[in-house]
This record gives structure tokens, C-alpha cells and sequence, in this order.
């Protein structure tokens, strides 16, 4: 039996436990890049997901070790699809606001994946015939925020403007902005991070597991 852990990585451990009695040919797990990118972050929220993310990997390791069985650590940058938090607030922000708003031009690079395209490698792990791995799971480029919003004003058949603001505007905003219902998660440092470049190679992924995401924005398999 492969166990697929996708919930949590800090709860990796006691779904592994919870397994008593099933004889675990390997496990396959979701992390997270945000083990690297909000580890430099002066926000003790980022700060406690960096080390539960650190103390879930560990714990895999660790599980797998005393099992004697392989594990594959599959880390994910930006996921987008249906039920998104961060892409999908701006396309429904883009659907109605003239102007959308950019920090430093818009030209600090991710890599969105696709919820399915995650999916999908998840499956593709669990037939992997090799050992022990961790892979990074994100989009086939690079896109900067500004190109992301444009493609989602051309996914919806609008056409907006585009300003740059201060950040320290941005985050004054946001620190008021994150008392209004259903924006509880919204924080200043989400502002710093949307400054830095956050890009990963796949190589790896591509080759041992066939990994083969989508282009953002592509109609022929995103479709929302």
C-alpha cells in the first residue's frame, strides 16, 4: 500500500501512525516551498509555518526511516484552480476594479501550478520505481505578477490599468483591510514577499516523474 499524505506536513506523522497494522510500501507527501521563501520573513506566523513545515519533513524521514520503506517529498510552489485563495482574489478584485494595483511594477516572478497538474504528479509518485526523493512541484516558467494579471483580465475579457503603489501604503491597507470578514489572513508581510522573486527549478520533476504542467492561463486544460 503507498499512503498519499496531502494534508498537512505536520500531520504527516500521525497519519503514518495511524497505520498500524497496514504493511506501507512508501509514502508520498505535500509540502511546500514556503519552507525556503518565508524563512527569512519577520512575521512569527510565516515563522511558526516554517518550522512546522521543518519538523513535518523531519518526521517523515524519520517515520520512513523506521518503517524501511522510500518516501517522496514533493514541495509546491503557488497553486492555483477552483478553490485558490490568492489567484482567485484577483480575478474577482480584476472583475470589477478599473485599476489594479502593483508593488514595485509588478515584476517579482512565480511559478503557479495547477491543482490538477498537482494531482496528477501525486499519482505519478506513487508508481515511482526509485528511492527515496524530494522534488519541487511548480509551473513550466517563471511569470511576473503583472503578467499573471494580465492573463487573468484576458481570461475574463477585460481590460484594466495598471499603478504601482508604495508598499508602505500597501501594507497600511492591508493591516486594515484584514479586519473585514473573510480577509483574516491577508498580512503586511504578504507585501514584502509579493517584492521577491520566488522561482525554482523543475528539472527533476520533469524527468523521474514526468511532470508536465500546463501554461498558466491555458484554455485548453484550466477550466475555470
Amino acid at each position: 500500500m503507498v499512503l498519499l499524505a496531502v494534508a498537512p506536513l505536520w500531520s504527516v506523522t500521525e497519519t503514518v501512525d495511524a497505520c498500524v497494522g497496514i504493511p506501507l510500501q512508501k509514502i508520498v507527501a505535500l509540502g511546500s516551498t514556503s519552507e525556503y521563501t518565508k524563512a527569512n520573513s519577520n512575521d512569527p506566523y510565516d515563522l511558526e509555518t516554517v518550522a512546522r513545515l521543518q519538523q513535518g519533513a523531519a518526521g517523515l524521514r524519520e517515520r520512513a526511516d523506521s518503517l524501511q520503506i522510500p518516501f517522496l517529498l514533493l514541495r509546491t510552489t503557488m497553486i492555483y484552480g477552483p478553490d485558490d485563495r490568492n489567484l482567485n482574489f484577483w480575478r474577482r478584485f480584476a472583475r470589477y476594479a478599473p485599476v489594479l494595483p502593483l508593488i514595485a511594477g509588478g515584476r517579482a516572478l512565480r511559478q503557479p501550478v495547477h491543482s490538477e497538474d498537482v494531482a496528477a504528479v501525486i499519482l505519478a509518485a506513487a508508481d515511482y520505481a526509485g528511492g527515496t526523493r524530494e522534488f519541487i512541484i511548480a509551473g513550466p516558467r517563471p511569470l511576473s505578477y503583472r503578467q499573471m494579471l494580465e492573463s487573468i483580465c484576458q481570461q475574463l475579457g477585460v481590460k484594466r490599468q495598471y499603478v504601482t503603489l508604495p508598499v508602505f501604503l500597501l501594507k497600511t491597507a492591508v493591516a486594515v483591510i484584514r479586519f473585514l470578514p473573510g480577509m483574516k489572513a491577508l498580512r503586511p508581510a504578504m507585501i514584502e514577499r509579493m517584492q521577491q522573486d520566488m522561482v525554482f527549478p523543475i528539472d527533476k520533476a520533469r524527468q523521474e516523474l514526468g511532470f508536465a504542467p500546463r501554461e498558466f492561463g491555458s484554455k485548453g486544460r484550466d477550466r475555470r
